[in-house]
């Protein structure tokens, strides 16, 4: 049989995005069940989506449809989101990845300055899921593997790289202060060189926009039943 013929088994930007939403699913089905083990195999999908989000930003041909789409997806599922936990506050993750979208956009622009920072981080810590994790997130994932943009010449690589490591290390250890299951994503930094060799979209995945609130409704029904 000719290799052609062969399903690929090579991995893809739509495999990715499987993983993330089975992991995600996972997580919410441990936060529902009180069981610590599916959160913390849930914990990986957080920095996966912020990965796709980084692809999605290197690709996209229209920034601000790409923004409107994430945050149509966010408003329409807050209220569902907000009965899962049972509160208004905070506001589901896809909030968090609209506003990484913006950031990554201003970074692009080259229009960042500490003002933008300080009230990006601001608004992600009060009001957003994964708070200034979150943001630190989406520019480690992005700026990967160098802490500083190329632009910082008079700071060696290697010494950039290091920086990069210390302050993925960093970034969780402080956030697992008051989130402690997160420093179980901390792994990720194994695998971010992996999905950077990912080069393929594959399929799209359109479903998403749907599957993330609905996924919910038979969490919720489990509980109250």
């Amino acid at each position: 049989m000719s290799d052609n013929c062969l399903p690929s088994t090579r991995l893809t930007v739509f495999h990715v995005k499987v993983l993330a939403a089975l992991l995600m699913a996972t997580d919410h089905i441990g936060y529902v069940m009180q069981n610590e083990s599916l959160r913390i195999m849930g914990r990986f999908s957080f920095p996966l989506f912020v990965w796709l989000l980084v692809q999605g930003s290197r690709h996209t041909q229209d920034w601000q449809r790409y923004e409107k789409r994430l945050l149509i997806l966010a408003l329409a599922s807050q209220p569902i989101y907000a009965v899962f936990i049972k509160s208004l506050l905070p506001l589901n993750p896809v909030f968090q990845l609209w506003l990484g979208l913006v950031l990554l956009r201003l970074i692009q622009s080259r229009q960042m300055n500490v003002l933008l920072w300080v009230a990006i981080i601001g608004i992600a810590t009060l009001f957003f899921d994964y708070h200034y994790y979150g943001v630190g997130l989406i520019y480690l994932t992005h700026s990967y593997p160098l802490l500083l943009p190329k632009s910082f010449g008079l700071i060696d690589s290697r010494i950039n790289i290091a920086m990069w490591v210390a302050a993925f290390i960093g970034l969780h250890c402080l956030y697992a202060q008051s989130y402690p299951l997160q420093l179980y994503a901390l792994p990720t930094i194994i695998l971010m060189p992996l999905l950077n060799t990912i080069d393929v979209r594959g399929l799209k995945a359109r479903w998403f926009y749907w599957f993330y609130p609905l996924h919910f409704v038979p969490l919720i029904l489990t509980r109250v039943f």
